[in-house]
């Protein structure tokens, strides 16, 4: 009510000034304050009602403030610099990312290129939870399936064991990056700009429908992070799911939205596989979620490290 009668009662011009001068400091100030508080608060109720699982984490964000990987691996990354290279024919800028060129967007800046590969190698640190493979799995000899390529960091780890990739990434901005990274592979990397859903469209197709058109792979690996899509997705993998069986293997984010853990953990249930969570949480949307849903073998469904 308070803020309708300022917006109503002083024009425009005289609001932006108050901001400008004073508001705007005001609030950057409160929401520093609030971060502190919260982290005191969530700290505090965790130690009460004994989550021991989580008060790690919100013992770290007490301490470093708040931040997507509350775990101290993601410290290690903190003094990175790493090289930023330019190709002057592409206009890009890259990284040499373990000997192989990681190009990135022509909007990207320097800066932008540093902390965005930053955030990469804390993505996809051993200890991280958003981590798609774990340490003792190899994916030598599978087809990958990387839906929600992005940079295409995932492919290019995998580039020399995998038989072949299928890079889904439909934001423009990432193509001519895409491109520029997997051009030494082409011959067994294929990008592919379209959506990955329930049902087949002009701007989206199901993995069914794509995997019915191609020859049945040895074994499949399905890495999947799409912004909360993947549950959709997965409804159009049903085929796909029971006919591979034992020669499938995946890696699902589970954050993005409220319930995609439980219910892409039950969808995999249903269809017969054994999974576990990874370990530890990211800070998402003001809560401590499991990041990332792994197949694995001679495991109780649904087990939880």
């Amino acid at each position: 009510m308070i803020t309708e009668i300022y917006r109503k009662c002083l024009p425009a011009f005289f609001r932006q000034k108050v901001y400008s001068l004073f508001l705007g400091s005001l609030l950057e100030l409160l929401r520093k304050w609030r971060f502190y508080f919260y982290c005191k608060i969530v700290v505090w109720v965790a130690v009460l009602i004994k989550k021991n699982g989580k008060i790690n984490a919100y013992v770290f964000m007490n301490k470093y403030g708040l931040t997507m990987y509350p775990g101290r691996y993601s410290l290690d990354y903190r003094e990175i610099e790493p090289a930023v290279l330019s190709d002057e024919k592409l206009g890009l800028f890259f990284v040499l990312h373990n000997e192989k060129k990681l190009y990135f967007p022509a909007s990207f800046t320097k800066e932008k290129v540093i902390e965005v590969y930053r955030r990469l190698l804390i993505e996809q640190d051993p200890q991280s939870p958003h981590r798609y493979l774990s340490m003792d799995i190899s994916l030598e000899g599978y087809t990958l399936l990387d839906i929600g390529g992005a940079e295409g960091i995932f492919s290019l780890d995998a580039i020399d064991y995998v038989d072949q990739v299928y890079l889904f990434e439909c934001e423009d901005e990432w193509i001519p990056a895409l491109k520029a990274t997997f051009d030494p592979w082409m011959d067994k990397v294929c990008i592919i700009r379209m959506f990955v859903g329930r049902e087949d469209s002009e701007s989206t197709l199901t993995i069914d429908s794509f995997m019915e058109q191609r020859s049945s792979p040895a074994k499949l690996f399905i890495k999947m992070d799409i912004e909360g899509s993947e549950m959709q997705a997965l409804l159009g993998a049903r085929k796909t799911f029971a006919e591979y069986s034992s020669r499938l293997k995946f890696a699902i984010c589970v954050y993005h939205a409220n319930h995609d853990k439980e219910n892409i953990s039950s969808y995999l249930a249903d269809c017969g596989y054994e999974y576990e969570y990874t370990k530890g949480f990211l800070f998402v949307s003001w809560a401590l979620r499991t990041a990332v849903v792994r197949s694995i073998e001679n495991k109780k469904v649904g087990v939880e490290r």
